[in-house]
Protein backbone atom coordinates (compact mmCIF):
# COMPACT_ATOMS: atom_id res chain seq x y z
CA UNK A 1 0.00 0.00 0.00
CA UNK A 2 2.75 2.45 -0.90
CA UNK A 3 0.74 3.71 -3.86
CA UNK A 4 -0.74 7.22 -3.81
CA UNK A 5 -3.67 7.45 -1.42
CA UNK A 6 -6.33 7.79 -4.13
CA UNK A 7 -5.16 4.63 -5.88
CA UNK A 8 -5.28 2.73 -2.59
CA UNK A 9 -8.78 4.03 -1.92
CA UNK A 10 -9.95 2.97 -5.37
CA UNK A 11 -8.52 -0.55 -5.00
CA UNK A 12 -10.40 -0.99 -1.71
CA UNK A 13 -13.61 0.45 -3.15
CA UNK A 14 -13.39 -2.19 -5.89
CA UNK A 15 -12.73 -4.92 -3.33
CA UNK A 16 -15.74 -4.03 -1.18
CA UNK A 17 -17.90 -3.83 -4.27
CA UNK A 18 -16.91 -7.41 -5.16
CA UNK A 19 -17.32 -8.70 -1.62
CA UNK A 20 -20.83 -7.27 -1.38
CA UNK A 21 -21.88 -9.74 -4.10
CA UNK A 22 -20.86 -12.70 -1.90
CA UNK A 23 -21.87 -11.10 1.39
CA UNK A 24 -23.49 -14.31 2.65
CA UNK A 25 -20.12 -16.09 2.62
CA UNK A 26 -18.14 -13.09 3.87
CA UNK A 27 -20.50 -12.53 6.79
CA UNK A 28 -20.50 -16.22 7.72
CA UNK A 29 -16.70 -16.34 7.67
CA UNK A 30 -16.33 -13.17 9.75
CA UNK A 31 -18.87 -14.39 12.28
CA UNK A 32 -17.58 -17.94 12.73
CA UNK A 33 -13.83 -17.58 12.24
CA UNK A 34 -12.88 -13.93 12.88
CA UNK A 35 -15.30 -12.33 15.33
CA UNK A 36 -15.44 -15.14 17.87
CA UNK A 37 -11.70 -15.34 18.67
CA UNK A 38 -11.40 -11.54 18.48
CA UNK A 39 -14.29 -11.13 20.90
CA UNK A 40 -12.45 -13.21 23.50
CA UNK A 41 -9.34 -11.03 23.13
CA UNK A 42 -11.36 -7.82 23.37
CA UNK A 43 -12.94 -9.00 26.60
CA UNK A 44 -9.53 -9.96 27.97
CA UNK A 45 -7.54 -6.84 27.06
CA UNK A 46 -9.94 -3.91 26.58
CA UNK A 47 -11.49 -2.22 29.63
CA UNK A 48 -15.31 -2.31 29.76
CA UNK A 49 -15.63 1.41 29.08
CA UNK A 50 -13.75 3.98 27.03
CA UNK A 51 -13.18 4.78 23.37
CA UNK A 52 -11.93 2.16 20.93
CA UNK A 53 -10.95 2.30 17.26
CA UNK A 54 -11.20 -0.30 14.53
CA UNK A 55 -8.37 1.05 12.36
CA UNK A 56 -9.24 -0.25 8.90
CA UNK A 57 -12.75 -1.33 9.77
CA UNK A 58 -13.95 -2.38 6.32
CA UNK A 59 -17.62 -3.34 6.65
CA UNK A 60 -17.21 -3.57 10.48
CA UNK A 61 -19.22 -6.81 10.45
CA UNK A 62 -17.21 -8.07 13.42
CA UNK A 63 -18.56 -5.41 15.82
CA UNK A 64 -22.04 -6.95 15.64
CA UNK A 65 -20.82 -9.93 17.65
CA UNK A 66 -18.92 -8.11 20.41
CA UNK A 67 -20.25 -7.46 23.89
CA UNK A 68 -20.15 -3.68 23.78
CA UNK A 69 -20.67 -2.95 27.49
CA UNK A 70 -19.98 0.80 27.98
CA UNK A 71 -17.45 1.02 25.18
CA UNK A 72 -17.66 3.52 22.34
CA UNK A 73 -16.67 1.92 19.03
CA UNK A 74 -15.38 4.08 16.18
CA UNK A 75 -14.62 2.63 12.76
CA UNK A 76 -12.16 4.22 10.34
CA UNK A 77 -11.43 3.17 6.78
CA UNK A 78 -9.99 4.61 3.58
CA UNK A 79 -12.83 3.22 1.44
CA UNK A 80 -16.14 5.07 1.03
CA UNK A 81 -17.79 1.82 -0.07
CA UNK A 82 -16.68 0.07 3.12
CA UNK A 83 -17.83 2.95 5.32
CA UNK A 84 -21.32 2.86 3.80
CA UNK A 85 -21.51 -0.77 4.95
CA UNK A 86 -19.97 -0.05 8.34
CA UNK A 87 -22.28 2.84 9.12
CA UNK A 88 -25.27 0.57 9.58
CA UNK A 89 -23.58 -2.06 11.75
CA UNK A 90 -24.87 -2.73 15.23
CA UNK A 91 -22.49 -1.53 17.96
CA UNK A 92 -20.56 0.85 15.67
CA UNK A 93 -21.12 4.31 17.16
CA UNK A 94 -19.31 6.38 14.53
CA UNK A 95 -17.41 5.96 11.28
CA UNK A 96 -14.66 8.18 9.91
CA UNK A 97 -12.79 8.39 6.63
CA UNK A 98 -9.07 8.08 7.17
CA UNK A 99 -5.72 6.56 6.24
CA UNK A 100 -4.18 4.30 8.89
CA UNK A 101 -0.81 5.92 8.17
CA UNK A 102 -2.15 9.43 8.90
CA UNK A 103 -5.18 9.06 11.15
CA UNK A 104 -7.48 12.02 11.87
CA UNK A 105 -7.35 11.70 15.66
CA UNK A 106 -5.46 13.47 18.45
CA UNK A 107 -2.69 11.92 20.53
CA UNK A 108 -3.59 9.44 23.28
CA UNK A 109 -7.30 9.59 22.43
CA UNK A 110 -8.15 5.86 22.39
CA UNK A 111 -8.23 3.19 25.09
CA UNK A 112 -7.69 0.39 22.58
CA UNK A 113 -7.28 -0.28 18.85
CA UNK A 114 -8.08 -3.37 16.82
CA UNK A 115 -8.36 -4.57 13.24
CA UNK A 116 -8.85 -7.75 11.23
CA UNK A 117 -6.97 -8.53 8.04
CA UNK A 118 -5.32 -5.14 7.57
CA UNK A 119 -1.62 -5.29 8.40
CA UNK A 120 -0.76 -7.94 5.81
CA UNK A 121 -1.48 -5.42 3.05
CA UNK A 122 1.43 -3.13 4.01
CA UNK A 123 5.03 -3.37 2.91
CA UNK A 124 7.54 -3.06 5.75
CA UNK A 125 8.30 0.65 5.36
CA UNK A 126 4.62 1.61 5.28
CA UNK A 127 3.78 -0.78 8.10
CA UNK A 128 6.07 1.22 10.37
CA UNK A 129 4.04 4.35 9.67
CA UNK A 130 0.81 2.53 10.59
CA UNK A 131 2.29 1.28 13.88
CA UNK A 132 3.61 4.78 14.68
CA UNK A 133 0.13 6.21 14.17
CA UNK A 134 -1.46 3.57 16.37
CA UNK A 135 1.07 4.36 19.10
CA UNK A 136 0.41 8.08 18.73
CA UNK A 137 -3.36 7.88 19.23
CA UNK A 138 -3.32 5.10 21.85
CA UNK A 139 -3.29 5.98 25.55
CA UNK A 140 -0.29 4.86 27.63
CA UNK A 141 -0.66 1.21 28.57
CA UNK A 142 -3.40 0.67 25.99
CA UNK A 143 -3.55 -2.45 23.82
CA UNK A 144 -3.71 -3.16 20.11
CA UNK A 145 -5.35 -6.41 18.95
CA UNK A 146 -4.50 -7.41 15.39
CA UNK A 147 -5.94 -10.39 13.54
CA UNK A 148 -3.16 -10.95 11.02
CA UNK A 149 -3.46 -13.72 8.40
CA UNK A 150 -0.53 -16.08 7.96
CA UNK A 151 0.75 -17.68 4.77
CA UNK A 152 -1.14 -20.81 5.91
CA UNK A 153 -4.55 -19.09 6.09
CA UNK A 154 -7.00 -21.33 4.20
CA UNK A 155 -9.12 -18.50 2.76
CA UNK A 156 -6.06 -16.75 1.34
CA UNK A 157 -4.79 -20.00 -0.17
CA UNK A 158 -7.99 -20.44 -2.21
CA UNK A 159 -9.28 -16.86 -2.59
CA UNK A 160 -6.02 -14.89 -2.94
CA UNK A 161 -7.34 -13.39 -6.20
CA UNK A 162 -10.15 -11.63 -4.34
CA UNK A 163 -7.94 -9.46 -2.12
CA UNK A 164 -5.61 -6.53 -2.74
CA UNK A 165 -1.90 -7.44 -2.54
CA UNK A 166 -0.74 -9.07 0.71
CA UNK A 167 3.07 -8.66 0.90
CA UNK A 168 3.29 -9.17 4.67
CA UNK A 169 1.47 -12.38 5.56
CA UNK A 170 2.96 -13.77 8.77
CA UNK A 171 5.05 -16.91 8.88
CA UNK A 172 4.65 -17.56 12.62
CA UNK A 173 3.56 -16.05 15.94
CA UNK A 174 7.24 -15.48 16.71
CA UNK A 175 7.55 -13.22 13.68
CA UNK A 176 4.46 -11.32 14.86
CA UNK A 177 5.95 -10.76 18.31
CA UNK A 178 9.16 -9.50 16.73
CA UNK A 179 7.20 -7.00 14.62
CA UNK A 180 5.41 -5.72 17.73
CA UNK A 181 8.71 -5.23 19.59
CA UNK A 182 10.32 -3.52 16.61
CA UNK A 183 7.44 -1.04 16.59
CA UNK A 184 7.55 -0.35 20.35
CA UNK A 185 4.69 -2.54 21.54
CA UNK A 186 5.20 -5.10 24.30
CA UNK A 187 3.91 -8.48 23.05
CA UNK A 188 1.18 -9.84 25.35
CA UNK A 189 -0.20 -12.78 23.38
CA UNK A 190 0.04 -14.45 19.97
CA UNK A 191 -2.63 -17.02 19.17
CA UNK A 192 -3.21 -19.05 16.00
CA UNK A 193 -6.88 -19.47 15.04
CA UNK A 194 -8.42 -22.55 13.48
CA UNK A 195 -8.23 -20.98 9.99
CA UNK A 196 -4.57 -20.00 10.24
CA UNK A 197 -4.91 -16.37 11.27
CA UNK A 198 -2.62 -15.09 14.02
CA UNK A 199 -4.07 -12.77 16.64
CA UNK A 200 -1.40 -10.49 18.09
CA UNK A 201 -1.90 -8.44 21.24
CA UNK A 202 0.55 -5.67 22.09
CA UNK A 203 0.69 -3.05 24.84
CA UNK A 204 1.96 0.47 24.25
CA UNK A 205 5.32 0.93 25.97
Amino acid sequence: MNQPCEQVRESWNLYWGRVSRISWFANFYRKEFLSKPMSRMIEKYFPPSGKFLEAGCGSATDTFFYDKKSRKFIGMDISETALRLAKGQKNMDEVRMGDICAMPFSEASFDGIWNLGVMEHFKAEVMGQAFAEMRRILKPGGHIILLWPSIWNLVNVFFWWLFPAMPSLLISPKQGREILLKNHFQPCEAKITIMGDIILVGRKI
